[in-house]
């Protein structure tokens, strides 16, 4: 009897001694001048939700089944004991963009298209089959088309060996630019149905377009035909859904410079406006939430008084958005290319695009040897529950430099940026690190 009562009092203690015990976790350790009261911090207007599923990864979940459970009351018992270890943490694959070298890339700026009836392209028109032949030649060089706001917001992915561009269009909507079919597909004859048509035959070259619309000012049709509103709201709705996005040219498309600092107050508004009704006329105001705020400047002049300058880079959208960056143009005579957004020289108030000629396109297959390519690192097994964690990314890294699997450079990862070399794995981008 006394051995019994030793017995039970020895496992007593022992079941007191396993429910006071506390697990161990493992961590990991942690030019135009702009009045300076105009400036909003850049990584609050460009990404307002960093917490967003990044571009620049790949992520899959690996489903693992829980522990299971049986009928028996003492199986019950013991498996209520840690109910932390009945679903485990879902695994995921991210895949990195690493620029070896120092990451640029050139913005293209196309206006309106012709048919292959015309005789010649202009700066402001270009033949069809003359836009088919530079898609081609960039193609070749190794180009890929990528976001205008993914790259603003610091998403550097671009496919493997590849080198990123940015195309653009200004003076939306006309139909030569982009016209659905009956079928709801892009006309071949239209601009962007050319693009389209070829990103289709050429899926690592992309479609992503910038798409600065003049609602006031560029007639989409005849007025006098009775649907052409909902022509164009089922127009640039299709434009969101495939990655075609259309941002603000000033409803009148004005010399800024000439008018009064109000109206160019009400010329953003307007536009702004036209393009949330056209959105809601078409059944579409879901897409209206996601609505950047990005200007390009009519015929690239900025306003002259300082007021009016004031006043631009102070506009917020209907839904309260500030400003993200305003976008230039010029000819390849005067081009600059975009650095990222964590480089010293980049400034979202003054993005270069070039016009995109014969002697542009020209220029960027003979130089394209200028512009990086990208390699893929691959990181698989992650915990998805710490992938925001910019300590954890960085271990990662770290651990794959360490192992020869992957290369020093800068590191594209989890929607944060990352240089990573033999001294250590630092974050750049976005500054307050998003987690």
């Amino acid at each position: 009897m006394r051995r019994r009562l030793s017995t039970l009092l020895g496992l007593a203690q022992l079941i007191l001694l396993l429910s006071c015990a506390t697990p161990v976790g493992q961590q990991v350790p942690s030019g135009v001048d702009i009045p300076a009261e105009t400036k909003v911090d850049l990584a609050e207007a460009i990404a307002p939700e960093l917490t967003a599923a990044p571009l620049s990864s790949v992520a899959s979940t690996v489903p693992h089944s829980g522990t299971s459970s049986s009928n028996n009351e003492k199986s019950d018992q013991v498996n209520n004991l840690s109910s932390d270890a009945e679903t485990p943490a879902a695994r995921v694959h991210l895949v990195a963009t690493v620029w070896e070298e120092e990451p640029r890339l050139p913005i293209l700026n196309y206006h309106q298209f012709s048919p292959e009836s015309a005789k010649f392209s202009t700066a402001v028109k270009t033949r069809l089959p003359d836009l088919q032949a530079h898609l081609q030649s960039l193609y070749d060089s190794g180009y890929s088309l990528i976001s205008l706001e993914g790259w603003l917001k610091g998403d550097l992915h671009v496919p493997e060996g590849r080198r990123p561009l940015i195309i653009t269009m200004d003076d939306l909507f006309y139909n030569n630019q982009l016209t659905l079919t009956e079928g709801g597909d892009p006309d071949p004859s239209s601009g962007i149905g050319v693009m389209w048509e070829f990103s289709e035959a050429h899926p690592d070259f992309g479609f992503q377009l910038a798409l600065f619309a003049t609602l006031g000012d560029k007639l989409y049709a005849n007025p006098s035909f009775p649907t052409w509103e909902d022509k164009l709201g089922e127009a640039i709705a299709w434009g969101f859904d495939h990655g075609a996005i259309t941002y603000n040219h000033f409803y009148t498309h004005p010399h800024l410079d000439q008018i009064e600092p109000r109206h160019i107050v009400w010329n953003a508004r307007k536009n702004d406006e036209y393009l949330r009704s056209l959105l809601e006329q078409v059944g579409r105001d879901d897409i209206i939430p996601s609505l950047s705020n990005i200007f390009a400047l009519p015929y690239s002049v900025w306003p002259t008084k300082p007021i009016s300058i004031q006043l631009l880079l102070a506009y917020e959208n209907p839904e309260g958005l500030p400003l993200q960056a305003v976008m230039e143009s010029d000819f390849i005579s005067r081009a600059k290319f975009l650095p990222p957004p964590y480089a010293p020289d980049f400034d979202p108030w003054h993005i270069l695009r070039i016009i995109a000629d014969h002697n542009a396109i020209d220029h960027l297959v003979e130089n394209s040897g200028q512009f990086p390519t990208a390699v893929h690192c691959e990181f698989e097994d992650l915990d998805q529950t710490r992938i925001e964690d910019r300590a954890f990314l960085a271990g990662e890294i770290r651990q794959a430099l360490k192992q020869g699997r992957c290369p020093e450079g800068v590191y594209s990862l989890g929607g944060k940026v990352f240089t990573a070399s033999s001294s250590g794995v630092h974050l750049i981008f976005p500054e307050d690190g998003g987690g």
